[in-house]
């Protein structure tokens, strides 16, 4: 079951690209039933007066993989993304994601099945997507069984070698 106070997670840089500038009006909106831990590389950066976010620094990969396990969904209001290693980090962990359906995003989580994708800048979306998704278990406990099945598949270190040699094959035989 989930915690009591929700837990999310972001982890990630504190940029606007990222959507940090974000996050307290989010948990301004969610109110004390829910809590942010936040990980970034340079916490000093991180200033935040909402009394439910919490700012650390780095952590090594065994605590990063601790703490996804400990909390109750990932929260990533990126503006712009890549790839999405925290995401899938998140989703492997068994953890449904709310995040913005920008970039290369919505082709990782898929909406209603492995997380909540989000209009990108809206926090009042984002606030509606926790909770909708703290507010009913059946779908948490379906999202992030469901985000961990999607992800690991597709991301194994043998499947991506094996994809990235037939591509690179298919390239030569050009």
């Amino acid at each position: 079951a989930p915690h009591s106070p929700f837990r999310l997670l972001y982890v990630g840089s504190w940029t606007r690209r990222k959507g940090c500038d974000l996050l307290e009006p989010i948990m301004r909106r969610l109110g004390p039933g829910f809590e942010l831990l936040c990980v970034t590389a340079d916490p000093a950066r991180a200033r935040v007066r909402a009394s439910n976010i919490h700012i650390t620094g780095p952590r090594s990969e065994r605590d990063l993989v601790e703490l996804y396990r400990s909390s109750d969904a990932l929260l990533h209001p990126a503006r712009l993304e890549g790839l999405g290693l925290t995401v899938c980090e998140a989703m492997a962990c068994g953890l449904p994601v709310v995040c913005s359906a920008a970039a290369a995003l919505p082709e990782i989580v898929e909406h209603g099945k492995t997380g909540l994708l989000c209009a990108p800048s809206e926090p009042q979306g984002f606030a509606a997507a926790v909770l909708r998704l703290a507010s009913d278990l059946s779908q948490w406990t379906r999202m992030g069984r469901l985000a961990r099945a999607h992800v690991c598949p597709r991301f194994d270190l043998s499947v991506m070698i094996e994809s990235y040699d037939r591509l690179y094959r298919s390239l030569s035989l050009s």
